[in-house]
């Protein structure tokens, strides 16, 4: 197994992880996947809208992209030093916490009560479709393929700095559904 398909299939491991937790947390009351735990922080509905905001955007984009990609698979990951930067900004650190806050773009801030139940079918239909790119990705070279960014359409990263980005974006929001479900008050993110 080539560098490539161990990315790919580790990304895929953690949006099945992703999936599983989004599925358990549908099964909460209403008024706890809205309740913010401070004012101005969010509710696990708000990060969940926020997140599907995100796959609005990249997953049309990336499956465009990969209908006009070559099957030429690649071997070896290599990542633009804007893709690194990206996704540094949104990894967690080792102990899953977040260790760099900042601000959303205008767009993708979520409304104050979300529908619970739209925003968390929606979100887990997007990862079933990520889960399908990530597997379609395999039979072509991702560090050829370019993806624009969602905050300007001249940015473009390579397609595994694109996958790379968007997955840590939601492990970072899934991170901070999970600390909005324990009412902690130190969840800015």
């Amino acid at each position: 197994m080539n560098a490539q398909t161990n990315f790919l299939q580790q990304y895929a491991t953690d949006v099945r992880n992703i999936i599983r937790e989004m599925e358990s947390w549908g099964h909460l009351s209403h008024e706890k996947l809205q309740l913010q735990p401070n004012a101005g922080q969010w509710s696990v509905a708000q990060c969940v809208q926020h997140m599907n905001v995100y796959s609005r955007y990249y997953l049309p984009t990336i499956e465009a992209a990969l209908n006009r990609a070559q099957a030429t698979p690649g071997s070896a990951i290599q990542s633009g030093l804007l893709g690194k930067y990206f996704i540094q900004l949104m990894k967690l650190d080792e102990h899953g916490r977040v260790t760099k806050s900042m601000k959303s773009p205008k767009n993708a801030i979520p409304v104050l009560l979300p529908n619970v139940e739209e925003e968390i079918s929606e979100f887990i239909q997007h990862q079933h479709q990520l889960l399908n790119l990530l597997h379609r990705a395999q039979n072509t070279d991702i560090n050829q393929i370019r993806i624009p960014t969602s905050i300007m359409k001249m940015i473009r990263m390579r397609l595994g700095d694109t996958f790379a980005f968007f997955i840590e974006h939601e492990k970072r929001h899934m991170a901070q559904g999970r600390k909005a479900l324990k009412g902690d008050p130190e969840v800015g993110l």
